[in-house]
């Protein structure tokens, strides 16, 4: 019998990826809509008003929330930085509330979360239970998480993925990259010894499939390859597979003086982030590496 997911954020990166392979696995997935649902597969859900259709949310197995404005969007103003973390609260708080609601509870709930949560800890080796840093990243990553876990009294095991950089030419950090790197402009941030902890698309999403079925896991997950690169490594790395040289670097004053607060904590800050739940349970990466990795993502 196919399994009932419903997935908040699906078009998003991960969401537009996770959804056709969850399909693929024989599960019924519904996607959560800003808009009057027009198939059977949609439910429509409004968070700024705190409104869901809880018709179609009784027997479902699992909730996979990815909702959550890009960090990366635009400058942190004070009111985008207030966008960013009401578009994390608001969407978590209705799906607690709405799990709460319904009379047959799910199995599992996950609920995306970031690394950022670490904050900036230089070469600090930083496993799943490590306490959180300082900094708004952090304040907004404690905040969503803490939301997250309401369901877990309810007796759902509730699993916090923390997504560190996803490698993909379809979005994120490495299509803003490209461009530059294509051209061979690209360099390291900073003096780039900022640690990246970082994993490709394809294994967040075999991530998520997994913490679907592994009853094992709950609590904070790190969604990171093994083995942490510096901002330079992985500089040098993209430039030779696109066959670029790699030797301007970015000033720091410079990304300070473009990107304001969000260069300080995207651009310039690291953690050396490691998987040990993943890696404890038996997860085995398709693309630990970074040469190879890139290559996969680039079609090369």
């Amino acid at each position: 019998m196919e399994k009932r997911i419903v997935i908040s954020g699906a078009s998003g990166l991960v969401g537009a990826a996770l959804v056709p392979a969850l399909e693929n696995k024989g599960y019924e997935v519904l996607v959560l809509v800003r808009r009057n649902s027009r198939a059977p597969h949609e439910i429509s859900w409004d968070p700024s008003a705190n409104e869901i259709d809880l018709s179609q949310l009784n027997d479902v197995y699992g909730f996979i929330n990815l909702s959550g404005e890009n960090v990366a969007g635009s400058r942190w103003t004070p009111d985008v930085k207030k966008r960013i973390l009401a578009s994390r609260i608001e969407t978590t708080s209705l799906l607690v509330e709405a799990v709460n609601r319904i009379k047959n509870k799910p199995t599992v709930f996950l609920n995306a979360s970031a690394t950022g949560f670490y904050g900036d800890r230089g070469d600090e080796v930083l496993g799943d239970s490590a306490k959180p840093g300082k900094g708004y990243l952090s304040d907004v990553c404690i905040a969503w998480e803490n939301e997250a876990m309401k369901v877990s009294p309810l007796g759902i095991r509730t699993c916090l993925m923390r997504f560190g950089i996803i490698l993909s030419s379809q979005g994120g950090a490495l299509k803003k990259m490209l461009p530059l790197f294509k051209a061979g402009l690209g360099g390291a941030l900073g003096d780039g010894a900022q640690y990246m902890s970082w994993i490709t698309l394809t294994d967040v999403v075999r991530g998520i499939e997994f913490l679907l079925e592994n009853q094992a896991m709950s609590g904070p997950v790190n969604f990171t390859v093994p083995e942490a690169i510096s901002n330079k490594e992985f500089s040098i790395a993209l430039a030779r597979v696109l066959k670029k040289p790699c030797f301007v670097n970015a000033p720091a004053f410079a990304l300070k003086m473009v990107f304001g607060e969000m260069a300080e904590s995207l651009l310039l800050a690291g953690s050396r982030v490691e998987p040990q739940k993943l890696k404890g349970a038996g997860f085995e990466f398709l693309y630990p590496e970074i040469s190879s990795a890139l290559k996969y993502c680039l079609s090369l």
